[in-house]
Protein backbone atom coordinates (compact mmCIF):
# COMPACT_ATOMS: atom_id res chain seq x y z
CA UNK A 1 0.00 0.00 0.00
CA UNK A 2 2.53 2.42 0.73
CA UNK A 3 4.41 2.01 -2.06
CA UNK A 4 1.27 2.81 -3.98
CA UNK A 5 0.68 5.92 -2.38
CA UNK A 6 3.76 6.94 -2.98
CA UNK A 7 4.10 6.27 -6.67
CA UNK A 8 1.08 8.72 -7.52
CA UNK A 9 0.72 12.52 -8.74
CA UNK A 10 -0.82 12.90 -5.35
CA UNK A 11 2.10 11.92 -3.72
CA UNK A 12 4.60 14.29 -5.90
CA UNK A 13 2.11 17.19 -5.83
CA UNK A 14 2.23 17.45 -2.05
CA UNK A 15 6.24 17.42 -2.10
CA UNK A 16 6.66 19.81 -5.43
CA UNK A 17 4.76 22.85 -6.21
CA UNK A 18 3.16 22.33 -9.56
CA UNK A 19 0.47 24.12 -11.81
CA UNK A 20 -3.04 22.35 -12.78
CA UNK A 21 -0.96 22.07 -16.49
CA UNK A 22 1.91 20.72 -15.46
CA UNK A 23 0.39 18.31 -13.71
CA UNK A 24 -1.94 17.06 -16.67
CA UNK A 25 1.24 17.07 -18.83
CA UNK A 26 3.41 14.71 -16.13
CA UNK A 27 0.50 12.62 -15.88
CA UNK A 28 0.50 12.62 -19.43
CA UNK A 29 3.96 12.18 -19.89
CA UNK A 30 3.90 8.70 -17.40
CA UNK A 31 1.05 7.49 -19.92
CA UNK A 32 2.57 7.81 -23.37
CA UNK A 33 5.64 6.58 -21.35
CA UNK A 34 4.00 3.44 -20.54
CA UNK A 35 2.34 2.55 -23.77
CA UNK A 36 6.05 3.05 -25.26
CA UNK A 37 7.50 0.92 -22.69
CA UNK A 38 5.50 -2.22 -24.07
CA UNK A 39 7.50 -1.94 -27.25
CA UNK A 40 10.72 -0.24 -26.63
CA UNK A 41 12.66 -0.33 -23.02
CA UNK A 42 12.86 2.91 -21.94
CA UNK A 43 13.31 2.04 -18.32
CA UNK A 44 13.86 -0.54 -15.29
CA UNK A 45 10.67 -2.83 -15.36
CA UNK A 46 11.69 -2.95 -11.90
CA UNK A 47 11.19 0.64 -11.63
CA UNK A 48 7.67 1.19 -13.14
CA UNK A 49 6.10 1.03 -9.57
CA UNK A 50 7.86 3.49 -8.39
CA UNK A 51 7.77 6.15 -11.51
CA UNK A 52 7.10 8.63 -9.81
CA UNK A 53 9.22 8.52 -6.82
CA UNK A 54 12.32 7.49 -8.55
CA UNK A 55 12.12 9.33 -11.78
CA UNK A 56 9.64 12.09 -11.75
CA UNK A 57 10.59 13.52 -7.81
CA UNK A 58 14.05 12.61 -9.16
CA UNK A 59 14.24 14.36 -12.50
CA UNK A 60 11.95 17.66 -10.92
CA UNK A 61 15.08 18.27 -7.90
CA UNK A 62 17.25 19.62 -10.55
CA UNK A 63 14.29 22.73 -11.21
CA UNK A 64 15.29 24.44 -8.38
CA UNK A 65 18.37 25.50 -9.81
CA UNK A 66 17.41 26.14 -13.53
CA UNK A 67 13.95 28.17 -12.84
CA UNK A 68 16.49 31.15 -11.15
CA UNK A 69 17.90 32.12 -14.47
CA UNK A 70 16.48 29.80 -17.21
CA UNK A 71 18.44 28.94 -20.71
CA UNK A 72 19.58 26.46 -23.11
CA UNK A 73 19.82 22.69 -21.89
CA UNK A 74 21.17 20.32 -23.10
CA UNK A 75 20.48 16.85 -21.74
CA UNK A 76 23.15 13.89 -22.06
CA UNK A 77 21.91 10.23 -23.48
CA UNK A 78 18.49 10.85 -22.79
CA UNK A 79 17.30 7.72 -23.20
CA UNK A 80 13.57 7.64 -21.59
CA UNK A 81 13.00 11.34 -20.56
CA UNK A 82 14.43 11.72 -17.47
CA UNK A 83 15.70 13.93 -16.27
CA UNK A 84 14.50 16.27 -19.19
CA UNK A 85 11.32 15.68 -20.29
CA UNK A 86 9.83 17.04 -16.62
CA UNK A 87 12.18 19.69 -16.42
CA UNK A 88 10.95 20.40 -20.32
CA UNK A 89 7.29 20.49 -18.84
CA UNK A 90 8.03 22.87 -15.80
CA UNK A 91 10.43 24.85 -18.25
CA UNK A 92 7.37 25.37 -20.78
CA UNK A 93 6.34 28.00 -18.72
CA UNK A 94 9.87 29.99 -17.78
CA UNK A 95 10.36 32.56 -20.23
CA UNK A 96 14.40 31.62 -22.55
CA UNK A 97 13.85 28.10 -21.21
CA UNK A 98 15.05 25.66 -24.23
CA UNK A 99 15.65 21.96 -24.00
CA UNK A 100 17.84 20.06 -26.14
CA UNK A 101 18.35 16.05 -25.76
CA UNK A 102 20.75 13.92 -27.16
CA UNK A 103 20.26 10.33 -28.29
CA UNK A 104 21.68 8.16 -30.53
CA UNK A 105 18.83 5.45 -30.46
CA UNK A 106 16.45 6.23 -33.10
CA UNK A 107 13.31 4.47 -31.85
CA UNK A 108 13.91 6.67 -28.50
CA UNK A 109 14.79 9.58 -30.02
CA UNK A 110 11.61 9.22 -31.89
CA UNK A 111 9.70 8.94 -28.53
CA UNK A 112 11.71 12.31 -26.55
CA UNK A 113 10.29 13.92 -29.63
CA UNK A 114 6.91 13.09 -28.92
CA UNK A 115 7.50 14.57 -26.00
CA UNK A 116 8.65 17.13 -26.21
CA UNK A 117 5.96 18.42 -27.95
CA UNK A 118 3.50 16.87 -25.53
CA UNK A 119 4.88 19.65 -22.62
CA UNK A 120 5.24 22.63 -25.22
CA UNK A 121 8.36 23.90 -24.57
CA UNK A 122 11.20 25.21 -27.05
CA UNK A 123 14.18 22.39 -28.32
CA UNK A 124 15.42 19.66 -30.23
CA UNK A 125 15.68 16.38 -30.10
CA UNK A 126 19.25 15.19 -31.80
CA UNK A 127 19.34 11.71 -32.90
CA UNK A 128 23.59 11.37 -32.87
CA UNK A 129 26.14 10.30 -30.77
CA UNK A 130 27.08 12.33 -28.06
CA UNK A 131 30.52 12.70 -29.05
CA UNK A 132 29.57 14.13 -32.61
CA UNK A 133 27.76 16.72 -31.31
CA UNK A 134 28.38 20.27 -30.72
CA UNK A 135 27.29 23.45 -29.50
CA UNK A 136 27.04 24.91 -33.14
CA UNK A 137 24.10 22.58 -33.45
CA UNK A 138 22.59 24.93 -31.63
CA UNK A 139 22.26 28.25 -33.18
CA UNK A 140 21.48 30.53 -30.73
CA UNK A 141 24.32 28.61 -28.41
CA UNK A 142 27.21 29.34 -30.20
CA UNK A 143 30.66 30.08 -28.72
CA UNK A 144 29.12 31.20 -25.47
CA UNK A 145 28.46 27.21 -24.55
CA UNK A 146 25.04 26.55 -23.13
CA UNK A 147 23.83 27.69 -19.93
CA UNK A 148 22.93 24.18 -18.43
CA UNK A 149 24.29 20.36 -19.19
CA UNK A 150 22.23 17.23 -17.14
CA UNK A 151 22.39 13.83 -17.35
CA UNK A 152 21.11 10.82 -15.49
CA UNK A 153 23.02 7.72 -15.53
CA UNK A 154 24.44 7.93 -18.46
CA UNK A 155 28.24 8.10 -18.30
CA UNK A 156 31.15 8.39 -15.87
CA UNK A 157 32.33 11.95 -14.96
CA UNK A 158 35.76 11.84 -16.87
CA UNK A 159 33.90 10.51 -19.82
CA UNK A 160 30.82 12.72 -19.70
CA UNK A 161 33.15 15.86 -19.85
CA UNK A 162 34.95 14.96 -22.63
CA UNK A 163 32.11 14.05 -24.67
CA UNK A 164 30.14 17.21 -23.50
CA UNK A 165 33.59 19.34 -24.10
CA UNK A 166 32.58 21.58 -26.93
CA UNK A 167 29.08 22.71 -24.56
CA UNK A 168 31.30 24.23 -22.29
CA UNK A 169 31.08 28.09 -21.44
CA UNK A 170 32.02 30.50 -19.30
CA UNK A 171 28.35 30.24 -17.80
CA UNK A 172 27.64 26.74 -18.34
CA UNK A 173 26.59 24.56 -15.36
CA UNK A 174 26.57 20.90 -15.07
CA UNK A 175 23.77 19.36 -13.24
CA UNK A 176 24.59 15.87 -12.92
CA UNK A 177 21.80 13.39 -11.03
CA UNK A 178 24.34 10.48 -9.44
CA UNK A 179 25.26 8.01 -7.03
CA UNK A 180 27.68 6.71 -4.23
CA UNK A 181 30.45 6.36 -7.04
CA UNK A 182 30.32 10.30 -6.92
CA UNK A 183 33.38 11.00 -4.88
CA UNK A 184 35.68 8.09 -7.12
CA UNK A 185 34.22 10.05 -10.06
CA UNK A 186 35.66 13.23 -8.61
CA UNK A 187 38.83 11.95 -8.33
CA UNK A 188 39.24 10.73 -11.93
CA UNK A 189 37.96 13.85 -13.69
CA UNK A 190 39.81 16.39 -11.39
CA UNK A 191 42.87 15.03 -13.10
CA UNK A 192 42.54 16.27 -16.28
CA UNK A 193 39.62 19.04 -15.54
CA UNK A 194 39.51 22.51 -13.67
CA UNK A 195 35.73 22.91 -11.79
CA UNK A 196 33.89 24.59 -8.67
CA UNK A 197 32.18 21.61 -6.97
CA UNK A 198 28.81 21.20 -4.92
CA UNK A 199 26.93 18.31 -4.16
CA UNK A 200 23.85 18.88 -2.81
CA UNK A 201 22.19 15.99 -1.32
CA UNK A 202 19.28 14.42 -3.38
CA UNK A 203 15.84 14.78 -2.46
CA UNK A 204 14.86 11.00 -3.94
CA UNK A 205 17.80 8.90 -2.66
CA UNK A 206 19.68 9.29 0.55
CA UNK A 207 22.55 7.58 -1.43
CA UNK A 208 22.62 9.75 -4.20
CA UNK A 209 23.12 13.78 -5.23
CA UNK A 210 23.16 16.23 -7.21
CA UNK A 211 26.51 17.22 -8.69
CA UNK A 212 26.62 20.81 -9.73
CA UNK A 213 29.84 21.88 -11.43
CA UNK A 214 30.70 25.13 -12.60
CA UNK A 215 33.51 27.10 -14.18
CA UNK A 216 34.78 24.08 -15.96
CA UNK A 217 37.91 24.48 -17.78
CA UNK A 218 40.92 21.78 -18.95
CA UNK A 219 43.43 21.66 -16.42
Amino acid sequence: MADEVENSLEWLAARFPLSTVQAEKLEQFIDALLRWQSRINLISPDSVRSLWHRHIYDSLQLAQFIEKAPGICVDLGSGGGFPAIPLAILGAEWPGFAMHMVESNRKKAVFLAEMLRLSGAAGKVHNRRLEEFGADEISSAGREGVAYITARGFAALPKLLDFSAGLIGKQTQYLLLKGQDVEEELTAATKYWRMKIVKHPSISDPTGCVLQLTEISRA
